[in-house]
């Protein structure tokens, strides 16, 4: 038994949270990640249109507000309160010129949920009227769409704009002219970044990478003859003894997230609802969850003799929710971290396996951009967050995260190798082209517990292969 070669270089420091703040606001951590994009963003505004002007928003701004202000102050007033009006923006001034303006979008959705309507006694007996509905996507027709930067907004409009397919938090450039006959923008064209990209030769070695997620432990293992057996298979795929692996040198194994099943929890509910009589204090509470972690340790220590193996949180994990999720505690796995091939990292993931890098998430950036846009496939929604140059634009609107204020980590700087994600419906691959005519392989991992697949990908070609235990 001989692990195999280990040339891993991580990149998740960014990832990484070293002290909690949870006193700041999600304005700065708006304007923070427009700062990142910005020259990315006017960038690639200056090669898509070069004769076209570039303004900031706040070049737009009105000078009938100092106006206002001066005559307020000659009639004794203050000051106090001028800046709120110096927020909307003078569309007269460039009546007619076709300009470009960058800034971030905000997408109105009503159909959107809001704490506040839930408060509202009206709508929340509306809202019982219906709870029987689960509703999935949040599009309308009334959906409405805004350009943000700073203290500025405003309206954007045109047939061009493609609402369905954007969603609050992008950073773009848009090309249009004022509405002549009405208020807002009228958008001709949109860009997104330009980035920098980075030569990275592929070894010409046949090494290979597998992808799994969803793995699905339970304390109940025993009974699911269909996953407990496709397991099986899938360990003797990793360490070398599947017909499936033969002549192939896989030397790591990703898992993106959801290790644990996902009834684990309901059943330890389930089991806790049956001594509702018991007081608190007394109640032995079942927790199904420290078995299932148990049984995964076990699983990583075996899997870890033969090859390195990274472990990814995932929206079912016991790991925090709030993006990026930390890396799982080392005390859950007693056992597979005393090997030093078997490491918790973050969610998302970035590392370069053997000179390729790969980026990739359990899914729930992909998840959450079905609720607010129409698009469905995976790798679809995976393209156009190579396109935006960010692979979670709906932090924190709909996908709970963080709030920095000075940074966002979920910008992306450079294109990666391969860039995944897990727990999506189905297996898919396909590539993106950037700009410059490299080529990112997108890949899309279904959860193992429902469809008994993970992907393989080959090192030196850069292909992935759908690997199925059914």
């Amino acid at each position: 038994m001989q692990l195999k070669t280990k040339e891993i270089t991580y990149k998740n420091e960014e990832f990484i949270i070293k002290k909690f703040k949870y006193d700041l606001q999600f304005f700065p951590y708006y304007n923070a990640r427009f700062n990142a994009m910005a020259e990315s963003v006017r960038k690639q505004a200056t090669i898509s249109w070069p004769t076209t002007p570039i303004h900031d928003m706040s070049d737009l701004a009105t000078n009938e507000e100092d106006e206002e202000e001066d005559e307020h102050m000659k009639n004794g007033g203050s000051s106090q309160g001028s800046d709120s009006k110096r927020s909307h923006i003078d569309l007269e001034i460039l009546n007619g010129k076709v300009v470009v303006v960058l800034g971030t979008l905000f997408k109105k959705m009503p159909n959107q949920p809001n704490i506040l309507k839930e408060v509202d006694a009206e709508k929340k007996l509306l809202s019982l009227k219906h709870a029987d509905e689960e509703v999935t996507n949040f599009v309308s027709k009334e959906d409405r769409m805004y350009l943000q930067a700073g203290n500025e907004t405003m309206e954007l409009k045109g047939e061009e704009l493609k609402m369905d397919k954007l969603c609050t938090g992008i950073c773009v450039a848009v090309k249009g002219h004022i509405n002549q006959h009405g208020s807002g923008f009228i958008v001709e064209d949109i860009c997104h970044v330009a980035i920098d990209e980075v030569e990275r030769p592929l070894k010409p070695v046949d090494y290979y990478v597998v992808i799994a997620s969803g793995l699905g432990f339970s304390m109940d293992m025993a009974k699911n003859d269909l996953l407990s057996s496709s397991l099986n298979l899938l360990f003797e795929l990793l360490v070398g003894n599947s017909i499936l692996s033969k002549d192939k040198q896989i030397t790591n194994f990703i898992i993106a997230g959801n290790c644990i099943g996902k009834n684990a929890r309901d059943e330890e509910k389930d089991a806790n609802e049956e001594d509702k009589l018991t007081p608190l204090w007394n109640k032995k509470v079942q927790s199904f969850t420290v078995d299932a972690v148990k049984l995964l340790d076990k699983f990583l220590c075996t899997v870890g003799q033969f090859l390195s193996v990274d472990i990814m949180p995932g929206v079912l994990d016991p790991c925090n929710t709030l993006w990026p999720q930390q890396p799982m505690h080392p005390c859950l796995f007693p056992n597979a971290y005393r090997l030093d091939s078997v490491l918790s990292v973050t969610n998302p993931h970035r590392a370069s396996y053997f000179g390729v890098e790969f980026f990739g998430t359990s899914g729930q950036n992909v998840d959450t951009l079905r609720s607010c846009t129409a698009l469905s496939e995976s790798t679809e929604i995976m393209r156009h967050l190579m396109e935006w140059g960010h692979i979670a634009p709906t932090c924190p609107d709909t996908l709970p995260c963080y709030p920095y204020s000075t940074k966002d980590p979920f910008v992306l700087t450079s294109y990666p190798d391969i860039f995944f994600a897990g727990n999506q419906p189905e297996f898919s691959a396909t590539s993106f082209e950037t700009p410059a005519g490299k080529k990112v392989q997108l890949l899309a991992v279904p959860a193992f517990e429902d469809s008994r697949i993970v992907a393989m990908v080959n090192l030196r070609t850069l292909k992935c292969e759908m690997m199925a235990f059914n």
